[in-house]
């Protein structure tokens, strides 16, 4: 795929050093992307200053939408600025700057009286309202619920569903809740060395045997939905077919067991790995899936990592009906 004169608009970009945006830039960013995680850049070249193409090895239309949301743009000058790579500072196109990192703690930017975009380009919803912005790091769920509680954090995002029950009874606590872009689903091996590949009785087996309601309940306290479309939720995915409500798999142990049988395995006889993020809700629902398979006679061991990134895989999504 050839992406002929991406443009970056003109010379207004500038970082918080005062640096200006070019594409020489947009090119050193996507190189450094590239080099910690999987690309399908082949090639690029600047047009000008402003301008430059870059070929693609996939014709996936998603392709260039996937670099262009997870590439961190920045300037090579204050990249190489910083000496470290920006690993302890940042030099970024926003409204803020930063003032004080310190890992595994918090995160503290302020304003700067310097940001580029003006006039039609600078939306009110880019607005910076706020002076001093502080994140700090609760990875632990009881802290981040007592922070909460006692008011030093002013607002946090994925609260674990455990806290809810005790935080909704708080008078100085206020709960939005949307619809959700993000669902969960199992992805089989389907490598030649899998017991996987070639097995479509084994694939059926699995997707008999897990509950998906006991998994929402126990990894979401009853706030989560089973997801009917593939990549996210019903209420906000696009060309959502009402069909899918009732495909094709309910929760069936006997006859996960008879296809297990029917796949060539005894019970207990087959063990495969669960690899999965780790993190306490995903932690959970993969905790019910492996007792459920375990149940129906497949031996899961779960393999929790963390961070789980840059995996390459070959496979299919199997819809087959029996």
């Amino acid at each position: 795929m050839m992406l002929p004169g991406v443009s970056i608009f003109d010379d207004a970009i500038k970082d918080t050093a005062g640096n200006s945006f070019t594409a020489q830039d947009a090119i050193f960013s996507f190189k450094k992307y590239g080099e910690s995680n999987p690309s399908t850049i082949v090639s690029m070249n600047k047009e000008d200053d402003y301008t430059f193409t870059i070929k693609l090895g996939s014709a996936d239309p998603a392709a260039f939408m996937v670099l262009a949301q997870e590439c961190l743009m920045v300037t090579e000058k204050g990249f190489n600025a910083s000496g470290n790579g920006l690993a302890t500072s940042s030099c970024c196109t926003s409204h803020y700057k930063l003032r004080e990192f310190v890992s595994g703690s918090h995160v503290t930017l302020e304003k700067t009286d310097s940001y580029w975009q003006s006039g039609a380009l600078n939306h009110p919803s880019y607005a910076a309202n706020v002076d001093v912005i502080e994140y700090d790091i609760l990875t632990e769920v009881t802290q981040l619920g007592l922070a909460l509680e006692n008011g030093s954090v002013q607002m946090a995002l994925w609260v674990d569903g455990s806290l809810l029950a005790n935080l909704k009874t708080r008078n100085n606590l206020a709960f939005f809740a949307a619809p959700c872009t993000e669902s969960r689903g199992i992805m089989f091996n389907m490598t030649e060395k899998s017991p996987f590949y070639n097995n479509l009785a084994l694939r059926h087996a699995v997707c008999y045997a897990i509950d998906n309601e006991a998994v929402v309940d126990a990894a979401t306290y009853g706030y989560g939905t089973v997801s009917k479309a593939i990549m996210n939720s019903q209420v906000v995915s696009l060309g959502f077919n009402a069909s899918w409500n009732t495909y094709p798999y309910k929760y069936n142990v006997e006859k996960a067991r008879e296809l297990l049988a029917k796949a060539g395995y005894k019970p207990g006889q087959l063990t495969i790995r669960l690899l999965c993020n780790n993190n306490p809700v995903l932690s959970t629902l993969w905790e019910v899936i492996q007792a459920q398979l375990i149940a129906a006679g497949i031996n899961a061991a779960l393999n929790p990592q963390f961070p789980l990134q840059n995996l390459t895989y070959k496979g299919s999504w199997d819809r087959e009906s029996l």
